[in-house]
């Protein structure tokens, strides 16, 4: 952690992108709290001039609050959803209110969220509000044009996305989550920001009250009201990767090594691990069965859902608390849902993998 805080002190996100095509993987939430990050946002290498005022906005604010002209999108390697493939300058924006969502396809979080923007979008574009995607890939393969444009004919999104593949505009917004919102008033002025999911009801109401100062006689439509269903914090297994760029929650015995090497289950998975069984080849991007069939074991708590994001082609074989299923992976990497609920659930998932696909992290909700 402390080596990224000092990438970003030196202002090196395009540099460590070259290096390692998806270093910023799995690392939201540590840099929200991690001490050294948060002083290398703040104190020289990611602030500029375009964007200093922005921590004047409080993250999920009740009220509108003011924090500096919003940052401009830059670095963008493609646009989609615009007319030829035109660009988004935010100011050819002035006079309407913009809603900026920074999002990943195959992150579960912006997944949830998604709906919400999608549904303020369709509701209030002819009201005067613009939303511009600003897709900032987690993983390598997501910076993939097709991978990206799958993921938003998947998610209904009709709105222009930039792909930000080298994150230079997440940079210079001093962006640290997936996903995150920022809500600019018809002056380009930054007015609220949110963090990661929840808070739909306060930035609809904000966004109305934006577009109501914008234009006092525009007619606004009934508030959407889609069901907010953030997981409370705490309630879930955090998020499980297999890459060794951002191994996380590994319980076996053995050391979680590059290369191909053979694993088996410990005699008991502590909660909220996962652990390997047969030959397996790791990488920085995951893990794949070296030949015929491996398993990987999960010990998990839901709240609403647990999914696996997957690559490659083949049929997985999930045991999911005793019950089979199975899941046809081909196309782009992709997130699966492995199991449904509704409260919460401990349990164990077991899936058998073929040599053909790989297994890159776990979700939960």
């Amino acid at each position: 952690m402390l080596a990224l805080a000092v990438g970003l002190v030196f202002n090196l996100p395009a540099l460590l992108q070259r290096l390692v095509p998806d270093y910023t993987g799995g690392v939201q939430q540590q840099l929200a709290d991690s001490d050294e990050v948060r002083d290398a946002l703040d104190l020289g290498g990611l602030v500029n001039e375009q964007n200093k005022d922005l921590d004047r906005c409080s993250n999920g604010g009740q009220e509108l609050e003011s924090c500096g002209t919003a940052p401009d999108i830059r670095g963008i390697t493609t646009w989609l959803n615009t007319p030829d493939g035109e660009g988004i300058d935010l100011g050819d924006l002035r006079g309407q209110v913009v809603l900026i969502d920074f999002w990943t396809y195959a992150c579960i979080n912006c997944q949830r969220s998604l709906p919400h923007i999608t549904a303020w979008d369709e509701a209030y574009r002819d009201a005067g509000l613009r939303v511009v995607g600003i897709h900032s890939p987690e993983y390598a393969f997501e910076k993939e044009q097709r991978n990206v444009e799958q993921g938003i004919a998947n998610f209904g999104i009709d709105y222009p996305v930039g792909m930000d593949n080298s994150l230079s505009t997440w940079t210079n917004y001093r962006n640290r989550y997936w996903p995150a919102s920022y809500l600019l008033d018809a002056d380009g002025v930054v007015r609220h920001i949110t963090f990661g999911e929840g808070g739909y009801e306060t930035t609809e109401r904000l966004l109305r009250e934006l577009l109501l100062s914008a234009d006092p006689d525009v007619v606004l439509p009934e508030p959407t009201g889609l069901l907010d269903e953030t997981p409370e914090v705490g309630a879930t297994t955090p998020e499980s990767y297999l890459g060794l760029g951002k191994e996380v929650n590994f319980g076996g015995d053995e050391d979680y090594a590059s290369g191909a090497n053979d694993y088996a289950y410990p005699r008991e998975l502590a909660r909220d691990t996962f652990a390997l069984d047969g030959g397996w080849t790791l990488d920085f991007q995951g893990a794949t069965p070296t030949a015929g069939r491996a398993g990987v074991k999960l010990a998990y708590t839901a709240t609403q859902e647990v999914r696996v994001v997957l690559g490659g082609s083949g049929t997985v074989v999930a045991t999911v608390d005793g019950k089979r299923v199975e899941l046809t992976v081909s196309g782009s990497p992709d997130s699966y849902r492995l199991l449904r609920v509704d409260g919460s659930r401990t349990g164990e998932i077991e899936l058998r993998v073929p040599a053909g696909v790989t297994v890159f992290s776990f979700t939960f909700g």
